[in-house]
Order: structure tokens, then sequence, then C-alpha cells
């Protein structure tokens, strides 16, 4: 099963959420999936956490020994996919290029409804995302709800570039395969800009790099 780069989610503050939007939190969310063999669910994760300041998204996914995170830093333009294995501490670094070409694969197409509804009291919209892989031939359909009061105005720069707002509810269909992320708690919170910059521990591959070491 193909884990798409989801870079999502910033959130707003409980208090005075019609008065203002928050830029800064930490969201957790829980993942159900549907229609996968048992033996391809081990290791799959059953919660996921953002942190997000701006257009700027940390998550973080834990199984077992294993930590992974993912960095899209908008401000810099960058993407940094790092694994905690022990002691090993390793990434690969994408650059503005590198995306682009990662994603020019990719048939993507956004399509709002009239449907809205509620979630952790902010008032979310509802979108069909619909994702051709050119090379494989395969698609893949994602129903978002989307809050404007969550995040910076481009806080999706990557692979659900225009789309304005921050998801949080998202159900992926892949054929029989569905997979499902629910926002569960939000937390309004100052986050140091140090977050979203690759810390000096890891050793770091660029994604250049990486495709002549695969040849």
């Amino acid at each position: 099963m193909k884990i798409y780069f989801i870079l999502f989610f910033s959130l707003c503050s409980i208090v005075n959420f019609y008065a203002q939007q928050v830029l800064s939190a930490e969201i957790f969310f829980s993942v159900t999936y549907k229609g996968i063999a048992p033996d391809e669910l081990m290791g799959m994760p059953k919660q996921i956490s953002y942190l997000v300041s701006g257009n700027n998204t940390k998550q973080t996914v834990v199984t077992g020994e294993t930590t992974m995170r993912v960095i899209a830093n908008a401000d810099s333009v960058f993407l940094a996919n790092l694994t905690d294995i022990e002691d090993d501490r390793v990434g690969i670094l994408y650059y503005a290029d590198d995306i682009a070409a990662s994603l020019s694969i990719f048939d993507i197409k956004i399509k709002k409804t009239r449907e809205t509804k509620t979630i952790l009291g902010y008032p979310c919209k509802k979108y069909i995302i619909t994702v051709y892989n050119k090379e494989t031939k395969e698609k893949m359909k994602d129903i978002v709800f989307v809050t404007e009061r969550i995040g910076g105005e481009d806080v999706n720069f990557l692979l659900y570039k225009g789309l304005k707002g921050f998801i949080l509810s998202s159900q992926k269909i892949n054929g029989d395969e569905i997979t499902t992320m629910t926002a569960k708690r939000i937390i309004k919170k100052e986050i140091a800009p140090t977050e979203f910059f690759v810390p000096e521990e890891y050793t770091i591959t660029t994604y250049k790099e990486q495709l002549k070491q695969d040849k």
C-alpha cells in the first residue's frame, strides 16, 4: 500500500475560535483501515501527530522501535523524510525541483462540494480529490473535510497545492483499500522554528544522491 505525502493540518483556538485563526498548534489523528490483509497491517500506524506553524508541518509516526518524521518546510521549500531506528538516524532531503519531479507523475483534481460539517468545533468544507498516477495507471480518491480556520494560505503546498485550509478528516480510497484519518485532539501552542529544520544528528542523503545509489 502506498503512503502519499499527506502534508496538512494546523489549528484554531477553541476560545474565541470564530474571531481568530490559529497558525501554530499540535494535532493528533486516529488512523483506521479497511480492506487490507492482516499481514499487511502489521507495522501500519494507528495514530499520527502533526506540528503546524503557518505553512510548515511536521508529521510524526511511531511504529514499534521505528519513528518516522516528515518535515514539509514551505518557507525554505524543502521536504525531509527522517527515520529513527534505535540509534540510527537517517533521512532523505527533497528540494523544490525534486518535489516537482516527484509529483509530475500525478494528475490531481480537486472538486469542492456543498457539504459541510464541524470537527472538534471547527467548521469544515468537503472536497473530493482524485489522484491519478500516470505511470502505474492507478487512481486514488481522497475525501477530505477542510477548515479554513487552520494554518497558513499555502499549508498544502505539496500534494494538494491550491487547496485552501487544513484537512481535519481524510478518507483515502484505493481500490478496495480504505484508510481513514480523523482529528481527535487539537492543542494550540507555540512551536519553535527549529522544529521544521533537519537536526544535525541525522545522516542526510539528497533525493538526487538516492537516485544514483538506486541505479
